[in-house]
């Protein structure tokens, strides 16, 4: 041996006397690791140990290396740091590199040495030394401050390699088989690729939660609001757990169009100290968007002008915010621009901010399809003589943007306004029976009542669409009666009024209905004789003995056209005691000809047979 056993002896006995010393290093440095995935707000694994007597001396006196172990061994102390994803462990490693002095010669990062192709193990090894006073309010004793520790930052997949795999294969004295090498390498690539799929995975339910709004059942929400109020009394001496309860609540608020309500209990909270900045900025945001909504459309009410001064004053907060932050939670400030910008929408005068927000979420989470699709309705809006131009340049997105929509839809997000989004989308490709049905699908979301809808977003799409005459003169209008009716049928004495006027105002017929009325609706085409006799049962059965009124196409062919033999066939036995309206575009297309058995005939504003 290199060292004489009697130096080796001595350099032992040094380091039991040193170690307690050691000890306390290692309980510092996992108070301060395990503060840092607090601070980051993720789950971290911290491990920390001084070495033990015994791996002390194996490793002096196997390796018969080391002139001065005591200031040779840079892993006297050790930590270690497990988390979920690499994104974690580059914010460990950021942290620590901010943090703590880093012996750059002797630290190691495998991820980076190994080749293109090769798979094995992956771990960052630090050689730290705390130069600082005070590391997240943790007081740094001065011998600490001369004191080395090896720290480790993993993934919880690297970790299973490592701790497995790893130590047994690369660090013995036998000769490993390379067929078990091989085994090996394929297992740490396995691990690899899962420990990336299951990133991905977790982000993307993480941006749900934190960008969209979750739809609330009806019949839960009271319940939901006993709940999270519970949460906040007892919380009390936690403000920052507390707001975030409040959050939720207000949410089910303007889903329910409580708007005092929500102003009320936020209102309560404004000021309070809160340890999370964001959550500071996010309460005030709340509170503003809360106010604007309370005016209704009214953007000259008070309450919107105070709502807004209040919106102005968090996102300065948020500027404010250090860019540490900023990046950590952009996400969340994605949203709050997006929000904003739809909040700004019901006010004429400030589309080019509208704009600019929407362009601002966008940038930030643009496979957000909410977000392609607000940015190209301001795009459209703001400059409808190109509004052509600039859908053809996002006509890909757009198309993709739909079943990305449907795909949050069946994941539980707000349905009504994902089916508008979906609706805007078909409208810009010029899709008129695709914009027909998504508006069909959010109406009777809106209709069914199984789920909390804020009548205010619906008053606010009516708007918008109305905007989109530019686009579809026609079909915006259809939609918009569309929107109204659901309206009238929905809306609370107080509010059903100017819905029912608009209706009245655009009545093609005027004359009362012999009630009960039956729609009787299918294809206006020429169908095959079979299917004809298969529903001439049902239709006879239907009109038999019916006193009231039916509607229909008015022409000969397909299901109109059945609906007006079946009456001919009938009032030959006996005389009807029902109407038979036709509804009709104002220019039949060539082939159509109208069944003269109908008894009256409206025409509606439309070239074709329409919505």
């Amino acid at each position: 041996m290199t060292t004489p056993i009697e130096k080796q002896m001595g350099f032992i006995a040094e380091f039991v006397k040193v170690r307690p010393d050691y000890v306390d290093f290692a309980k510092l440095l996992e108070t301060i690791l395990n503060k840092v995935g607090e601070k980051f707000g993720f789950l971290a694994l911290v491990q920390a140990r001084a070495k033990t007597v015994v791996s002390f001396s194996n490793k002096i006196i196997m390796k018969d290396k080391y002139r001065n172990p005591l200031t040779d061994m840079t892993d006297l102390c050790g930590a270690r740091v497990i988390v979920h994803f690499q994104s974690h462990v580059e914010k460990v490693c950021s942290f620590i590199k901010e943090n703590f002095e880093v012996d750059e010669a002797n630290s190691l990062d495998l991820k980076s040495r190994l080749k293109v192709s090769e798979f094995g193990y992956r771990s960052i090894h630090y050689i730290i030394t705390p130069k600082k006073d005070n590391i997240l309010g943790v007081l740094i004793a001065e011998k600490f401050k001369t004191m080395k520790a090896e720290v480790q930052v993993r993934t919880l997949a690297e970790h299973v390699w490592a701790d497995i795999s790893h130590d047994r294969i690369y660090k013995t004295c036998l000769n490993i088989p390379e067929e078990w090498k091989r085994e090996a390498a394929r297992l740490s690539a396995i691990l690899e690729n899962a420990d990336i799929i299951f990133a991905k995975m977790a982000f993307d339910i993480d941006s749900v939660s934190v960008v969209y709004e979750l739809q609330y059942e009806t019949e839960k929400a009271k319940t939901e609001i006993e709940k999270l109020n519970t949460l906040i009394a007892v919380q009390e001496n936690d403000p920052d757990e507390c707001v975030k309860n409040l959050l939720k609540l207000s949410a089910i608020y303007r889903a329910m169009d409580k708007f005092t309500e929500a102003g009320a209990e936020l209102k309560s909270w404004l000021g309070k100290p809160l340890k999370n900045p964001v959550l500071s900025g996010k309460l005030l945001f709340e509170y503003g968007v809360v106010l604007a909504l309370s005016s209704g459309n009214d953007t000259s009410a008070n309450n919107y002008a105070e709502g807004m001064k209040v919106i102005k004053q968090s996102l300065e907060l948020f500027d404010n915010l250090a860019d540490d932050v900023q990046k950590n939670n952009q996400l969340e400030l994605s949203y709050i621009h997006y929000r904003l910008g739809r909040l700004l929408q019901r006010n004429e005068e400030e589309s080019r901010q509208q704009a600019d927000h929407f362009s601002l979420a966008y940038s930030i989470m643009p496979e957000n399809p909410l977000y392609l699709v607000a940015l190209m309705e301001s795009l459209v809006l703001r400059n409808i003589d190109i509004a052509r131009y600039n859908i053809s340049l996002f006509k890909a997105n757009i198309g993709e943007a739909i079943p990305k929509l449907k795909e949050l839809i069946d994941i539980g997000i707000k349905r009504v306004p994902a089916w508008f989004a979906i609706g805007h989308c078909y409208l810009m490709l010029g899709d008129e029976v695709g914009c027909i049905m998504a508006y069909s699908r959010a109406v009777e979301t809106i209709l069914n009542n199984s789920f909390l809808t804020s009548h205010a977003t619906i008053a606010a799409e009516i708007t918008l669409i109305g905007k989109f005459k530019a686009l579809n003169p026609k079909l915006s209008e259809q939609i918009k009666l569309y929107l109204n009716i659901a309206m009238v049928l929905v809306a609370d004495s107080s509010n059903k009024g100017r819905y029912k006027n608009y209706l009245e105002n655009h009545k093609i017929r005027k004359e009362p209905f012999k009630t009960p009325v039956v729609i009787v609706a299918g294809g206006a085409s020429l169908m095959d004789d079979s299917k004809i006799d298969y529903y001439r049962d049902y239709i006879r059965e239907m009109m038999y003995d019916f006193k009231g009124t039916i509607i229909s196409g008015g022409t000969t062919a397909g299901i109109p056209g059945l609906v007006g033999q079946v009456k001919d066939e009938i009032q030959k036995q006996a005389p009807v005691e029902f109407d038979l309206m036709a509804y009709l575009p104002e220019k039949l297309p060539d082939d159509a000809v109208k069944s003269m058995v109908y008894n009256r005939f409206y025409k509606t504003d439309s070239d074709k047979f329409s919505a």
